[in-house]
């Protein structure tokens, strides 16, 4: 009886060390599926599928041209449409339809024939594909972020092509150095953010970032340091401007000082390849 006993005792205690093991073990899964979650609800592993060079022309003066360059690295896989379209006209072969003309609803008649004119001309160009070549940098708001991407006036008429808006849903704009798109596309622009802009993620996304060469320092390269400094216009009560700024309202040359708010004082140009 004395044996059966501690027989008994014994098994009672590899039972609890069992279900003790079984308890550690659990809590070790569901505190690594927690942190596996947490890591894909923060965006922090997306994978460079595609590079792009970019170098930056800015004309200092009339016999100045300083050149800078720096690489993106974009996450095809969050968002294969966004860096599909960016690869395309990174590599000046993204086919865009030019917009409807609309100058039947235009009040002033100097207003109407200024955009069938436009259209015309953007009519008779159509069959060439839209590049980010000679693009330009067109607003910097200092420390935050750099807007590129205003595509060349033969291009200004086209049509974005729009994207899926979930793509890349769960990336944030929580870095410095982060590449940015509107989100559900229909815009040639980009950004790239100088610090974390949380208030980005309801309108824009992540599609990828800027990849420093070895031996620089980081967050942002410094290319992008370079052009943070650049001067810019500013107007009393603009703020930082607009994204109408960005309409065509003033493509058609309008004096609205949105049109200009944050604008480099340099003329800043873009050349962009495809690695």
């Amino acid at each position: 009886l004395r044996s059966m006993a501690l027989q008994e005792s014994h098994n009672l205690v590899s039972r609890r060390q069992g279900f003790k093991a079984i308890g550690v073990g659990s809590a070790w899964l569901l505190g690594g599926r927690a942190w596996a979650d947490a890591e894909i609800a923060t965006g922090s592993s997306p994978v460079v599928t595609t590079k792009v060079a970019v170098q930056v022309a800015a004309q200092m003066s009339a016999e100045e041209t300083v050149k800078k360059s720096f690489v993106l690295g974009l996450y095809g896989k969050e968002a294969p449409e966004a860096v599909a379209n960016f690869v395309a006209l990174s590599a000046g072969t993204l086919e865009c339809p030019c917009l409807p003309d609309n100058s039947d609803t235009e009040s002033l008649a100097r207003g109407a024939l200024t955009k069938k004119s436009v259209t015309r001309a953007c009519l008779a160009g159509e069959e060439e594909p839209v590049s980010y070549s000679r693009s330009t940098v067109w607003r910097i708001i200092k420390d935050k972020r750099v807007d590129f991407g205003q595509v060349q006036g033969k291009f200004a008429f086209r049509q974005p092509p729009t994207t899926p808006a979930d793509e890349a849903k769960l990336l944030r704009h929580d870095r410095p150095g982060l590449l940015t798109v509107p989100r559900g596309g229909g815009s040639f622009d980009f950004a790239i953010t100088l610090a974390p802009l949380p208030e980005l993620d309801a309108t824009n996304m992540v599609i990828g970032e800027v990849v420093l060469p070895p031996g620089e320092q980081g967050p942002i390269s410094d290319a992008l340091r370079f052009i943070n400094e650049i001067p810019v216009i500013k107007y009393a009560g603009q703020g930082q401007g607009s994204e109408a700024s960005r309409s065509k309202q003033c493509f058609y040359g309008s004096s609205d000082t949105f049109c200009s708010q944050l604008k480099p004082i340099k003329k800043m140009t873009l050349e962009t390849s495809v690695l």
